[in-house]
């Protein structure tokens, strides 16, 4: 399988700083739900990275990217979820 060697993630703040801007539309909960990856998600993703190894650390980054934009959104709106 090929891999795209230009892969790139925005930094995690600039990407919980856009996701606030959302806030106002949808409110923060719907906007945490479009950020979180659900545990099925997960699980779902993990069996991906084990059928292709090649792809394996970037969908685990991935998850973590999304974690780590939540937290950021998480602190931005005052929301301890």
């Amino acid at each position: 399988m090929y891999v795209d060697s230009s892969w790139h993630v925005p930094c995690v703040a600039a990407e919980a700083r856009a996701m606030v801007g959302l806030v106002q539309l949808d409110g923060a909960d719907a906007v945490q739900r479009l950020i979180r990856i659900t545990d099925g998600q997960k699980a779902a993703l993990r069996a991906w990275a084990l059928e292709e190894p090649m792809l394996a650390a970037r969908i685990t980054e991935s998850v973590r990217y999304r974690e780590r934009v939540l937290a950021e959104f998480n602190a931005l709106v005052g929301n301890k979820s």
